[in-house]
């Protein structure tokens, strides 16, 4: 074998190793990305379970009078929803549950502050109340919807990739004018 030949051999070689080193890169950051978004889809299949359970307990729990104690109890749970509705908002970089959330904390805050005001609560604060627990049934078919993955059970895959929440923002728009109209009063 004479020189030449030994050069194209040797360059053919490193080639190789350099082309294997790229791609066993490449291999290892997919990997690590499969893993990051299995990671993140589980933490946003939690913070959907929490979301849906709140909302659940607001359904379930608020059907009696209004009275401070239900307001209370209704605010503790928008509280924990807001939090876990950033947590999803983040993930799927999207600004979509959080902004509801804030808007019911305000209507919740709102009816302490009226009760305080009026020492008890007035028909707007009654309709404002009734208007959360309906806009809270309303919402958990539609985060079913649009967030997880299609074809999932209760409780399945939650998506990353959101579409079709047209209801959610006319959800958050019409609690956005209710709170608006509320402040009013």
């Amino acid at each position: 074998m004479n020189l030449v030949q030994k050069k194209n051999t040797f360059l053919l070689f490193v080639s190789f190793v350099l082309l294997w080193m790229a791609a066993s890169n490449l291999y290892d950051l997919y990997e690590r990305r499969q893993g990051n978004n299995m990671e993140l889809e589980s933490i946003a299949g939690h913070a959907l379970y929490m979301i849906l359970s709140n909302y659940d307990e607001i359904v379930k729990s608020h059907n009696g009078p209004l009275t401070i104690e239900s307001v209370t109890g209704m605010n503790r749970r928008l509280a924990a929803i807001e939090a876990y509705s950033d947590t999803i908002d983040r993930a799927t970089h999207t600004n979509l549950l959080n902004p509801i959330a804030s808007n019911m904390l305000e209507i919740t805050e709102g009816l302490h502050r009226s009760y305080k005001e009026h020492n008890g609560f007035t028909e707007t604060d009654r309709a404002n109340y009734s208007a959360l627990k309906n806009a809270s049934t309303a919402l958990i078919p539609l985060i079913y919807m649009v967030y997880y993955t299609a074809g999932s059970e209760e409780g399945g895959k939650a998506s990353l990739t959101i579409t079709q929440y047209e209801g959610i923002l006319e959800l958050n728009r019409n609690l956005s004018e209710h709170r608006s109209g509320s402040s009013n009063s």
